[in-house]
């Protein structure tokens, strides 16, 4: 069916955007505790 695999492809992608949202501040984080 094409609406499962469309949500499927909807979840997928946010979770792909929230894990690289995270690494982003994460990775800033420690950035900014590393210059000060």
């Amino acid at each position: 069916r094409k609406t499962t695999n469309y949500r499927k492809k909807i979840v997928l992608s946010l979770t792909t955007a929230a894990a690289v949202g995270a690494c982003i501040v994460i990775g800033a984080k420690l950035i900014k505790s590393n210059s000060s």
